[in-house]
């Protein structure tokens, strides 16, 4: 059984349609665009903290001490950088919401 079918979206456009046919529609439309972005960028910033954590550990494991502590520093950047694009993908999250 198909669980998108017709009925599914009938009603999806039933509940959803007085959202995006109101007055606000271009405002939500750029908070649910900007809702995306934010989340691609999280999850591409996710996926280069588990590259540059496996290479600390692999500089650990080695005894690698240069190698460590520059992917210690690049941890710390990634940290300052993710830290304020996390908070603003939740306040836009819950601007949609709201909107």
């Amino acid at each position: 059984m198909n669980r998108f079918d017709r009925l599914f979206w009938s009603r999806l456009w039933r509940l959803t349609r007085p959202y995006w046919v109101s007055d606000q529609r271009l405002r939500a439309f750029a908070l649910l665009t900007l809702t995306l972005v934010l989340s691609g960028l999280i999850l591409a910033g996710s996926i280069v903290f588990s590259y540059v954590t496996r290479d600390m550990m692999t500089a650990l494991a080695e005894r690698n001490g240069p190698v460590f502590f520059r992917t210690m520093l690049l941890l710390v950047a990634y940290n300052l950088v993710a830290a304020p694009v996390v908070a603003i993908g939740g306040y836009v999250t819950g601007k949609l919401m709201l909107a």
